[in-house]
Formats: structure tokens, C-alpha cells, sequence
């Protein structure tokens, strides 16, 4: 077998000459080349290092200790990078994708409930993404799978379209706090595919899912449309988008204490790893992960569908977004 070698971030680690210069390295050499893990995050690593353009990003911070890095001892270098990659490389278990849109007039509803201030940004006109959230059929999560901070910088050149279709809308929390929530929690459960490896490339992704999958247009093109008096069910919503991307959606719905009306909120949409609609017949998820609902204040749900959505029997409305920006609650 040919001796392995790699350039990890241009450190310059040669280990075929570690182990002919140094004894203690040849361990560390057999411990390498033995474990596929690291010889996949390796791999993974120089592949996106060699790419230019927006993943060059990714990787600032990866560079900002090489120096640091560069003056360890060798077997100490080896060690350490040992131990970042197998840390990156683990896997999380989980089997689909359950990409999430809630629709901002009922999130703003629901954030008053929970004694949120909220407002709906001037630039949001539509459904808006709540997640793209690792699903294990059968279960809840996974959710924070590794201890990989959020950092703001590394999104930066896609804020302003994040802000559109990605949007916070309490005005008590600060403006990147859905999206470190959000990646915290369930993006790092993400980092094992290479579409979603990163912070940068998972709300890229996300923001790329929503294109093909934008609740809005699914709704319009079927004349489902906001309105603050005509009553839907859930296999209208059900079928409307069945008919278009071939999968059943899951619809949700919260209630407006005041009101004492229920309202649409939220769109699930079951995805493969390779990111196509497919069924969620197997996975269940009955918990809200942002904005927590209880569904036994609907008071009843629609046993028509198909995944026992919390809507109610009788119906629900999709109120338009208010043309009045001002903060509720």
C-alpha cells in the first residue's frame, strides 16, 4: 500500500516523511490511515479548500489559527487536527429532511401569546421559511449534534435574502437570533451532507429549497389565497400542493386567543437527502420547535388528514399579512 499523504490546509504535514523522521509518528500515521473517518474529513477539507468563490468564506476561521497550528510540533499538529476532523466527521442520525415554512401573520399571533413583541419586516410579502430541520423517522430531532458556533460574518452576503424569506419577526430578539436558533440546533445535525456541510452552505441551501417550494406560489397557483374571511380545511391545502410537487404536505395551525379563531401556520414538506419531496408517512413530529403550540387548545383537530393535523374540523382562515408594519404586543 502506497504511504498516505495529505496537504491539510496548506500546513504542510507530510506523513509518509513523519514516518520515516519520526518514531512516535508512525502511531499516529497507523491511526490515521486506518480510520475513515479522518481520511473522509480530510478529503472533505482540501476538496473545499480548492474551491473558489463563495465557499472561500467557509473557511476564514480555519485559517486564522493555521499560524497557531503551524507551531505545534509535528506529532502535536497531527493530533490536533486529528481530533478537529474526527469531531466534524461524526455522523448524526437521521433520515429525511423536514423543511418548514410558517406564515408570518400567525407567527406574529402566536409571539404575542408568548408575550413576544413582533413585527413583520417591510420586505416580507410571503411564507416564510421556520427550518430546515434533520428528521429521524419515528422521532423528535436530532437536534445540536455538534458544538459548532454561529458566526453572522459567515452569512453575511446572503442577510439581505435571509431577511425576505428567512425572517425574524420578534422585535424583542435581535435580528440574527432566528438563524443562530436555527443552526444551532438543528443545521449542525446537517454538517454530514456536503450540500449542507457548512453554516454558509445549509442556509444557502435552505433559501434554494425555498425557490421550488415557496408555500406562497403552491397556494396561488391553486386560488388559495389570504383572505380575513374565507374559511379553508386541510385537504384544500393538502391537495392544492399535493397536486404540484406529488408529496402530502403536513398543514398546522395555531389559535388566536382573542379572536377565538384558529389560523393557519405552519407547512411542512418531507425532504430525501438529496433534497426531492417525499413522503413523511414515516416520520412524525407533533412538537413546534420555534414557536411551542399546544394543539389541545384547537379545541379539536381535522381527522381527514393525512397526518393528523392540528387544524380543526370546521376550518380555518389565512388572514393576510396586515399592511401596517407596527410592533404587536
Amino acid at each position: 500500500m502506497q504511504p498516505v499523504k495529505f496537504d491539510i490546509l496548506s500546513l504542510g504535514i507530510d506523513l509518509e516523511k513523519r514516518n520515516r523522521t519520526h518514531a512516535s509518528d508512525r502511531h499516529i500515521h497507523q491511526l490515521i490511515s486506518s480510520h475513515p473517518s479522518f481520511l473522509q474529513c480530510v478529503s472533505c477539507l482540501h476538496i473545499n479548500l480548492n474551491f473558489k468563490g463563495r465557499l472561500k468564506q467557509e473557511w476564514t476561521q480555519v485559517f486564522t489559527f493555521s499560524s497557531i497550528v503551524d507551531l505545534m510540533f509535528p506529532a502535536m499538529k497531527t493530533l490536533f487536527l486529528f481530533a478537529l476532523c474526527f469531531t466534524l466527521s461524526q455522523s448524526a442520525d437521521w433520515d429525511i429532511f423536514t423543511f418548514t415554512q410558517e406564515w408570518p401573520t400567525t407567527v406574529c399571533v402566536q409571539g404575542e401569546q408568548e408575550h413576544h413583541k413582533c413585527v413583520i419586516p417591510d420586505g416580507v410579502s410571503t411564507w416564510s421559511i421556520h427550518g430546515l430541520w434533520p428528521t429521524k423517522y419515528g422521532t423528535e430531532g436530532p437536534t445540536e449534534c455538534r458544538q459548532v458556533p454561529f458566526d453572522a460574518n459567515v452569512i453575511k452576503n446572503i442577510t439581505s435574502e435571509l431577511s425576505k424569506f428567512w425572517a425574524n419577526m420578534y422585535a424583542d430578539t435581535s435580528d440574527t437570533s432566528f438563524w443562530e436558533h436555527e443552526w444551532t440546533k438543528h443545521g449542525t445535525c446537517a454538517m454530514d451532507l456536503p450540500a449542507t456541510a457548512t453554516e454558509y452552505l445549509y442556509f444557502r441551501k435552505a433559501l434554494d429549497v425555498m425557490k421550488g417550494l415557496d408555500a406562497t406560489i403552491l397556494l396561488n397557483n391553486k386560488n388559495i389565497m389570504p383572505s380575513d374571511t374565507k374559511v379553508y380545511n386541510v385537504s384544500q391545502l393538502e391537495t392544492a400542493i399535493q397536486d404540484q410537487i406529488g408529496v402530502v404536505p403536513r398543514i398546522e395551525c395555531a389559535y388566536d386567543q382573542k379572536t377565538r379563531k384558529h389560523l393557519v401556520y405552519e407547512v411542512e414538506i418531507c425532504l430525501s437527502k438529496t433534497f426531492k419531496p417525499i413522503s413523511c408517512d414515516q416520520s412524525k413530529r407533533y412538537v413546534r420547535h420555534h414557536h411551542h403550540y399546544n394543539p389541545n387548545e384547537s379545541n379539536g383537530s381535522s381527522g381527514s388528514s393525512k397526518y393528523n393535523s392540528n387544524c380543526p374540523h370546521d376550518g380555518f382562515l389565512y388572514p393576510p399579512i396586515p399592511k401596517s408594519r407596527d410592533i404587536i404586543g
